[in-house]
């Protein structure tokens, strides 16, 4: 993609490469995008029949914030939005033979959007790549040109934006990665790790060319920042600080310092324990170093590489902190309870085990489709239930219904006596 990467070699853009979380399919990725959290390994079911999002997120608060928003691409935006969007034209996802025209009709778009002032944000989701990758793989011939393809659309849309005069900003990301033999869904390592890059009007002086490495999640808390709306309440990802190297000296402070005490509380409510990374001593030190600073700026103003090391040194240990606490956040949602698992998992094998031998001796046909019916339904509502609930869920319901000890053991007792009355 030549143009883009002339942008970061010229030091006009920040260039990430981002690591995501598993699954690592469209709507989970969607919602860590916009929310800042991890979706848990229900949503894969979710993704074949997406309801609207109810979570703290950004579309929600740009919305609440006046913003006019236009979404063109794939239609799983609209499920999770139905009433967002003051302009929308989806496209199927699921047709993975179309790599062609699913793009057209994103690209349509773009010259009438970049002609109008009728819009704030606007969000294009374009498919032709993934379903390229799900074809042929990610090493078909057919990848090269649709890069310079979308390399093409950025070079539009920058030379359209630098035109209208306006301040600007433009991220380019992916919500998942591509595994080796062509599909996504699992923890490979390229099936977790994309990339982004964010160009912009207001970043000023020369960016140098480096490429970092980040989480997905961070995208919304710096998204958050950079259009003045506060962030997700469930966000767990820190403000990408490169981003703002452009703004002042007391912005730049309090905002590690927002997003330092933000990242605390979520800990505390989700009942982590972060101190052993001293994580809450290191924000209060902070927070006292922070203010001292403020006064000295203000009392006596010092020479501009005084105020520029003073803030440095408070921004440093501000994101110290962040890196504590959300790589523990994110470690913790991102575990899941094996034990229970493996009891969910074989009482499931022991039941359809039951049933099946006993099918073996019933001569009745029909009972035995009754039977079948009734023993994969009991087992397979179960294994579902306890496979939802041993993870590590942000879900209302998981937490409701998480097992314990004895509920596990009654839910097992009462399947495999009524399997075995029925049989």
């Amino acid at each position: 993609m030549p143009y883009l990467h002339g942008l970061l070699t010229r030091g006009e853009a920040h260039g990430y490469v981002l690591r995501t979380a598993t699954p690592t399919v469209t709507l989970p990725r969607i919602k860590s995008l916009v929310t800042g959290s991890i979706p848990g390994f229900m949503d894969i079911i979710e993704n074949f029949g997406a309801t609207e999002l109810t979570d703290d997120n950004l579309i929600k608060r740009w919305v609440d914030a006046g913003r006019r928003i236009h979404f063109y691409g794939d239609d799983t935006w609209l499920k999770l939005y139905p009433s967002h969007f003051s302009k929308y034209d989806a496209v199927a996802s699921f047709f993975v033979t179309d790599y062609t025209e699913v793009d057209r009709n994103v690209t349509r778009h773009i010259s009438k959007s970049l002609a109008s002032d009728d819009w704030d944000v606007l969000i294009l989701h374009y498919l032709g790549l993934d379903h390229i990758g799900h074809l042929e793989g990610p090493m078909s011939s057919l990848i090269g040109p649709k890069l310079l393809e979308m390399d093409t659309v950025m070079k539009t849309i920058h030379h359209g934006l630098e035109e209208k005069g306006h301040k600007y900003l433009v991220v380019v990301c992916g919500d998942h990665g591509m595994s080796d033999a062509g599909g996504h869904g699992g923890s490979s390592h390229s099936e977790v790790t994309t990339s982004a890059l964010l160009f912009s009007n207001i970043f000023g002086k020369k960016i140098p060319y480096k490429v970092r490495e980040a989480k997905q999640v961070d995208l919304a808390s710096t998204l958050s920042f950079l259009t003045g709306i506060g962030v997700p309440e469930g966000n767990i990802g820190k403000p990408l600080t490169e981003v703002f190297s452009h703004f002042e000296v007391e912005k730049r402070m309090s905002l590690h310092h927002n997003a330092a005490k933000q990242l605390l509380a979520i800990a505390r409510g989700s009942g982590l324990h972060v101190d052993h990374g001293n994580a809450e001593l290191l924000f209060q030190e902070t927070t006292r170093l922070h203010s001292d600073v403020l006064k000295k700026l203000y009392k006596d103003p010092p020479d501009s590489s005084y105020k520029a090391a003073e803030a440095e040194r408070v921004c440093k240990f501000y994101l110290e902190c962040q890196q504590t606490v959300s790589d523990a956040l994110s470690s913790k949602l991102q575990s899941y309870d094996l034990p229970t698992i493996f009891i969910a998992t074989s009482a499931v094998i022991m039941t359809l085990t039951i049933c099946l031998w006993r099918l073996c001796t019933n001569p009745s046909l029909s009972r035995q489709v009754s039977v079948v019916t009734i023993c994969w339904g009991a087992g397979g509502t179960f294994l579902a239930w306890l496979l939802c609930c041993a993870a590590a869920s942000s879900s209302l319901i998981c937490h409701l219904l998480r097992p314990t000890p004895w509920l596990l053991a009654v839910s097992f007792v009462y399947i495999m006596v009524m399997g075995s009355q029925i049989c």
